[in-house]
């Protein structure tokens, strides 16, 4: 950031307000200033202040290297309006904060000691309550723990377990390989309804497995009536055989 120097007007406007409100300003090594008998101290430790800024920000700068000098004279009132001199105090500030040890030097003194008498001056400062009646803070309500997880469901459970529930055995692992029973083959079978419920689990019984039903056959439909035989047709009588027709 830039910083410059502030001008004679500038100072004098600072120094001539804490003459004004009799400031009395404590300085690092306990001496206290009384702006009203020594305003001229007040500009110098202003000045001083700000140059020591300049001297730490633009080290190759000449002109800042010079012993300076100011002296105090009475400013106008128009520079003395206290949002204006609070203004004027924020700048120098700003001006003077390069050094590392700024808010021990007896300019921030200076400066902040302007500043609250500027605040003092505010419309309805004087007259402000100290503190206002109100509702109280309350406490920090506590959260409400999350639902758990819903159960796993009981047809679920059924199909993993279809003994009913497995208990561990901790003895398992210390007995010898050789002690151990052979392995038996478990078909796969649906549990009794009465094993579940004398069970832990807290889910409902399901209900026995119940063959499908066969489905009954379709009816046929009936047989078409057959159509009556057609009556056979009489044989025409034979010819009588003439007498010429006669071979003998």
């Amino acid at each position: 950031m830039s910083a410059f120097l502030c001008s004679v007007r500038h100072i004098n406007a600072l120094a001539t307000f804490a003459k004004h409100h009799n400031l009395e300003v404590r300085l690092n090594n306990g001496r206290r200033v009384n702006a009203r008998i020594h305003p001229q101290d007040i500009a110098d430790i202003l000045l001083a202040g700000n140059l020591a800024s300049l001297r730490e920000r633009y080290p190759e700068e000449k002109e800042y290297s010079q012993e300076l000098t100011i002296t105090w004279r009475m400013a106008d009132s128009d520079d003395l309006i206290p949002g204006v001199v609070f203004k004027l105090a924020e700048c120098l500030n700003y001006q003077a904060c390069e050094v590392d040890d700024y808010e021990s030097t007896d300019c921030a003194a200076v400066v902040r000691d302007i500043m609250k008498a500027c605040v003092t001056q505010l419309p309805g400062y004087l007259t402000a309550p100290w503190s206002l009646d109100g509702d109280m803070p309350q406490p920090k309500p506590t959260p409400t723990p999350a639902a758990k997880a819903a159960p796993v469901q009981r047809d679920l459970l059924a199909i993993l377990f279809p003994n009913g529930p497995v208990e561990l055995d901790d003895t398992e692992e210390d007995t010898p390989a050789a002690a151990k029973p052979a392995p038996q083959d478990t078909p796969m079978t649906d549990p009794p309804a009465a094993k579940w419920a004398e069970s832990a689990w807290p889910y409902p019984t399901p209900a026995a497995a119940q063959p499908k039903p066969t489905p009954a056959p379709a009816p046929k439909a009936p047989a078409k009536p057959s159509k009556p035989a057609k009556p056979a047709k009489p044989s025409k009588p034979a010819k009588p055989a003439d007498d010429a027709d006669e071979v003998f």
